[in-house]
């Protein structure tokens, strides 16, 4: 199984987010993201033996962080990856054929109360992210 720690965007940010996705793929000539697919990667662990997923749900339960101000307000396209993101690390577009520098966009805030373990599947509309479980941020 594909899985990585990610940051998981509430409904209205989702939303926020989604509208603006459309204009930065027409810009690059990509193609847009799902909604449903948009999210900030943290850590991305790679291919994991199913043996190994305790291991991964035991590091996310021990992370203590408390809960933070994000901004998203910075978009720009990866060419070595031929994707648009927003935020650094919110892929917006793929198959991107005119990237585009770095840009501010309209800013989102975004206030962060959890991150989630994600499994990654590959699919013929492509990438579904299936939440495995979902920590709160604490400082303690």
């Amino acid at each position: 199984m594909r899985l990585f720690f990610a940051l998981w965007p509430d409904e209205l940010v989702r939303a926020n987010l989604a509208r603006q996705r459309i204009d930065l793929a027409r810009a690059s000539g990509g193609r847009p993201t799902r909604p449903a697919t948009l999210h900030v990667t943290l850590v991305y662990l790679g291919d994991v033996a199913g043996s190994q997923l305790g291991d991964a749900l035991t590091v996310g339960g021990s992370i203590f962080q408390p809960p933070f101000e994000y901004k998203v307000d910075l978009a720009g396209c990866y060419t070595s990856a031929n994707i648009a993101w927003m935020g650094s690390e919110e892929t917006v577009a793929r198959n991107v054929t005119t990237p585009f520098a770095s840009t501010e966009v309209s800013p989102t805030t975004w206030q962060v109360n959890s991150f989630s373990l994600i499994e990654s599947r590959s699919t013929s509309v492509g990438p579904t992210y299936d939440i495995i479980k979902t920590w709160p941020l604490s400082s303690q």
